[in-house]
């Protein structure tokens, strides 16, 4: 199977050669940073006697809260973390302790919509209106903040093909991680593969000979491999693996 032209190399973090006969060699790629998580949305309504909330847990990291007001009168909301139960906050005269606040909206008027986006760390939080007396009217909501999820990188083979003039891969998409490829020279003439042309890359295979190249992806995306011999890729010899 031959994969036509795909974007240059881009967030190959290291590629490292283990080959039998040959020398190993290991090359280092610029990295393209990976792109900044979308804030999570949690859609807040405020009654004058209560909350409510589309989600009361989203992971850690940016968060916005998308708040409306369809009470009778002004309300606020305030993002406070605190550990202590969310009907047993520190009083103040009368409204609720602000210790630990991470941001709030100012009051506003019934029938209106605010947002409020706010990067939060793991742990307890409660959101509440603290004009005086609202609190204590039932105007709040535990909320929790958990740990953001993370997938681990994975190791996957594929076994690559090497002739005249192309290149035959077991799998065309693979998971973010390391990536080793077992590759081949079916072809009567030197092949090689590689991911650029910045030294990164296996040595030249002879016909017949086999390699284990290895390459971790730390972004996903699409990589253009090719054979650097000249002539090879205007000739075919080039093609783009898909890293989701």
């Amino acid at each position: 199977m031959r994969s036509r032209l795909g974007p240059t190399l881009a967030g190959v973090v290291l590629a490292a050669l283990i080959l039998s006969g040959v020398p190993g060699m290991a090359t280092t790629y610029s990295q393209q940073r990976p792109a900044s998580p979308a804030a999570s949305t949690v859609n807040v309504v405020m009654k004058d006697r209560s909350f409510q909330s589309s989600t009361r847990t989203v992971p850690a990291g940016k968060v916005t809260f998308v708040v409306r007001n369809v009470g009778t009168m002004e309300h606020e909301f305030v993002v406070l973390r605190t550990d202590k139960h969310h009907h047993l906050l520190s009083m103040r005269s009368q409204q609720a302790s602000e210790v630990g606040a991470r941001g709030e909206i100012e009051e506003f008027a019934a029938g209106r919509t605010k947002r409020l986006t706010l990067t939060l760390a793991p742990g307890k939080y409660v959101l509440l209106c603290n004009l005086p007396g609202h609190y204590k009217r039932g105007q709040y909501l535990a909320f929790t903040v958990t740990r953001a999820a993370t997938t681990a990188p994975q190791t996957t083979d594929v076994n690559v093909s090497l002739f005249e003039m192309g290149f035959k891969l077991s799998k065309m998409t693979v998971p973010r991680g390391t990536v080793v490829f077992h590759l081949k020279n079916d072809g009567k003439l030197p092949h090689d593969f590689s991911f650029g042309s910045r030294g990164g890359g296996s040595p030249m295979l002879q016909a017949g000979r086999s390699a284990t190249f290895t390459v971790k992806f730390a972004t996903p995306g699409k990589y253009t491999f090719i054979c650097t011999v000249e002539g090879h890729q205007e000739s075919g010899m080039i093609g783009a693996l898909t890293v989701t």
